[in-house]
């Protein structure tokens, strides 16, 4: 447990790979995190310039079952989230990043979380993604659900790109700013049945 989101933040700037590069990683079930902020410097822009090339640089990793995250922030630019394996909620969370900032094959739900998109960290007139959900079998239980949330920043991002065959994010009274380009999907591998189970509209 931190002081809070502003007070207490846990930094670091590794990009070797994906699996090595995360700030804060957890393989425990049960882990419970509260009031503090994981932040991956790598792609973050150096005296208001942003990085020419940027790559994955983890702010966390979660692989553990039945983990929650109480207002916890997740800064980076490219793989900021990696909500690789497991069931997990994340409540009053801000999620910032600008290329597939939150990844992985979570079973998780995100509500009341703050997610921005931060179009300033990429090169200008390219559009981010949000998501990159890996369902790999149309009978996995995994997916993204986003609940009462916020989507904001600055330039524009897809809601995600299929990053698995039955990719499946859910946006669920969810407020979507002009920062979301207007189109569900974008990636190579879309088919009617990916179209299908990977990205659903709801408002209730």
């Amino acid at each position: 447990m931190g002081a809070g989101t502003s007070k207490t933040r846990v930094e670091w700037d590794d990009h070797a790979t994906t699996e090595q590069s995360p700030t804060f990683a957890t393989s425990a079930n049960n882990t419970v995190v509260k009031s503090l902020t994981f932040v991956n410097m790598y792609n973050l822009p150096n005296n208001g310039k942003a990085k020419k090339n940027i790559t994955q640089a983890a702010a966390a990793m979660i692989e553990g079952d039945k983990c929650a995250f109480y207002s916890v922030g997740f800064a980076g630019v490219q793989d900021t989230l990696w909500d690789k394996n497991g069931r997990h909620f994340f409540h009053r969370c801000t999620i910032q990043g600008a290329v597939d900032f939150i990844f992985g094959s979570g079973q998780s739900i995100y509500k009341n979380c703050d997610i921005q998109m931060l179009g300033e960290t990429i090169k200008r007139k390219h559009a981010g993604y949000i998501t990159a959900q890996s369902r790999a079998l149309p009978d996995d239980a995994d997916g993204f659900v986003f609940i009462d949330s916020l989507v904001h920043g600055t330039g524009k991002a897809y809601l995600g790109r299929p990053w698995g065959n039955y990719s499946r994010v859910i946006f669920c009274n969810t407020n979507l700013t002009n920062v979301v380009v207007p189109m569900e999907l974008s990636g190579p591998r879309i088919t009617d049945d990916v179209c299908r189970s990977w990205m659903l509209w709801k408002w209730i």
